[in-house]
């Protein structure tokens, strides 16, 4: 997932990697995210579907819909449940999931949760110290 202001960008460098399938919407109705520098009021986010060679995974729509967010970890967090059925709808147990922008790490959750692999990346240590304490909580409330 990436805003819409940055997905030219993220393509050029993600596709240096890996091989482009298909993008997403990720429909956020309730929570209205206003870019001013583009006057744009933007209810939606950008799904990027990439893969290792060929996708091989599960037949899958392109348009989901978010629940509202609890915001409990970080401004910007999504839906734990919209994204556990994003997830659950696109991937296969043990496919590997990358989020470039991991925030407060539901993407994560949701990719542990569906017996995925996942590899999370963000620029702000804060962010990567959530998802660590995300993670350990998980992994103990698994148990």
């Amino acid at each position: 997932m990436c805003g819409p202001s940055y997905l030219p960008e993220i393509h050029t460098l993600l596709s240096k990697h890996l091989t482009y399938y298909w993008l997403d919407c990720y429909l956020t109705l309730h929570q209205p995210t206003p870019l001013k520098q583009r006057r744009i009021n933007t209810t939606w986010k950008p799904i990027l579907i990439y893969a290792h060679g060929d996708y091989t995974g599960k037949i899958f729509g392109d348009v989901y819909q978010s629940p509202q967010p609890a915001k409990t970890h970080h401004p910007w967090e999504q839906s734990a449940e919209g994204m556990f059925a994003l997830v659950r709808q696109i991937c296969l147990p043990g496919s590997h999931i990358l989020d470039p922008f991991a925030g407060a790490g539901t993407t994560g959750i949701a990719a542990l949760k569906n017996d995925c692999l996942f590899t999370g990346l963000d620029i702000d240590e804060n962010c990567i110290n959530i998802c660590k304490a995300r993670f350990a909580e998980w992994q103990q409330d698994k148990k």
